[in-house]
């Protein structure tokens, strides 16, 4: 499967709506602000790659991040002997990114205002919720992260023997195209981001597929143990990389080296990506949150629940 790297002009392209509380109100006995708040409660995971970004909700207004894409750092001059010393100006584009809102299908509740009384009751139904937000969430930034298609500075490799030299063919998926990840995959994406000036200052980030960490024990049973026995709240650096892991990542047709559409069903040619990039060119930002529920409704005969 491929590797994609998200570089520098994706300022924009990892915005996605989270959530900012609004003031708690009484609605008929429902404290809406205390279950906004277990939305909220651990949203993003502190091993999560989502912590890997840059926070713009200082930016939103609206639910619209107002921001600027920055234009290219200045010259340097080495033992400059002239003068007056050029002027550059830098050029900023202004962005307007229009959030994107998530919405959870409603949960039939039997009596909400009994079970907020015996709280871990109403709580577990929260709780569902919350998940799912956080599944949705993580799988929009592991899209919105990577490229659309090869580009010089968001390349999209292949872990084939053309590129990296050793892989072979991975037996763990139906997919005979489909060439293993391996230590000297991990080595040319090291590579690529060297190529490319990628700053290594402790923020690249090597973001891997449950595919690719399968297809690590076949190679390294060492590298393999230390990826699937990481203490809790530690994280492993590998190649200087700091290593995170989840199953969202988006596919890619293999035959177009092109990603595939945001949650459509793989077909014969998808094949599964880990993605890298560095920590201070892609971006999260928090909107409003809000919960719906209608009581006592007459059909259902009982509480409706939806944030």
């Amino acid at each position: 499967g491929p590797l994609a790297f998200t570089g520098v002009v994706a300022v924009g392209v990892g915005s996605y709506l989270f959530s900012k509380p609004l003031p708690g109100v009484y609605h008929n006995g429902i404290e809406s602000q205390i279950w906004i708040n277990k939305i909220l409660e651990y949203f993003i995971p502190q091993n999560s790659f989502l912590t890997r970004s840059e926070d713009q909700s200082a930016n939103v207004n609206y639910n619209t991040s107002n921001l600027a894409e920055a234009g290219v750092d200045p010259t340097v001059l080495l033992d400059n002997a002239s003068y007056p010393i050029d002027v550059e100006e830098r050029t900023e584009a202004p962005l307007d990114i229009v959030l994107r809102r998530m919405r959870t299908k409603n949960t039939v509740v039997r009596d909400a205002i009994a079970k907020q009384l015996v709280y871990n009751q109403l709580e577990s139904v929260v709780r569902g919720h919350r998940r799912s937000l956080q599944r949705e969430a993580t799988q929009l930034a592991a899209y919105s992260w990577t490229p659309q298609e090869n580009s010089t500075y968001q390349p999209v490799v292949a872990t084939d023997g053309k590129n990296i030299g050793s892989a072979v063919v991975s037996t763990a998926v139906g997919n005979a195209n489909l060439l293993a990840f391996t230590p000297a995959t991990l080595a040319y994406c090291k590579k690529l981001c060297d190529d490319m000036l990628m700053p290594d200052d402790g923020g690249r980030i090597f973001v891997m597929c449950s595919q690719h960490l399968a297809d690590m024990s076949a190679f390294d049973a060492l590298i393999y143990k230390q990826l699937t026995n990481i203490p809790e709240g530690t994280i492993l650096s590998l190649n200087g990389f700091k290593m995170y892991f989840t199953q969202a990542t988006p596919t890619f047709d293999y035959t177009t080296a092109q990603k595939q559409g945001y949650g459509s069903v793989p077909n014969a040619n998808s094949v599964p990506c880990s993605f890298f990039y560095h920590e201070s060119e892609v971006m999260r930002a928090m909107g409003t949150t809000d919960m719906f529920y209608r009581l006592r409704d007459p059909e259902q005969d009982g509480d409706i629940v939806g944030f």
